[in-house]
């Protein structure tokens, strides 16, 4: 009686197992197909990470530009104040040379007049 309950169940195990067996390159596949939640993290990650590593770049790249002009800022100073110094002096200088034009010009008009009237 004992060695035939040990039969039935040997032989329900070793069914089980055929069974498992059988089904196991399906599982198999379907496991294979769908990737493993690790791998969906995985890639997630990376994504992330090569994002903030994109922009990181790119603030980056914005900040030495923006050093860079602050840098050159003190010469471009410079040269923009040379620049109106010597429009200035130019200014002055026509300014004066008009002055002066206007005033031979005003003090010539009564000779000019005096020699009209002579001519008439």
């Amino acid at each position: 009686h004992t060695a035939s309950t040990r039969l039935h169940s040997a032989s329900t195990m070793l069914r089980t197992a055929s069974t498992r067996l059988h089904k196991a390159p399906t599982r198999l596949h379907t496991a294979s197909a769908r990737p493993h939640p690790a791998t969906t993290r995985h890639h997630s990650v990376t994504t992330r990470h090569h994002s903030a590593s994109t922009r990181l770049h790119s603030a980056s790249t914005m900040l030495r530009t923006a050093s860079t002009r602050l840098h050159k800022a003190p010469t471009r100073l410079h040269t923009a104040s040379a620049r109106l110094h010597s429009a200035t002096t130019r200014h002055h200088s026509v300014t004066t040379r008009h002055h002066s034009a206007s005033t031979r010009l005003h003090s010539a008009s009564p000779r000019l007049h005096s020699a009209c009237t002579s001519l008439h």
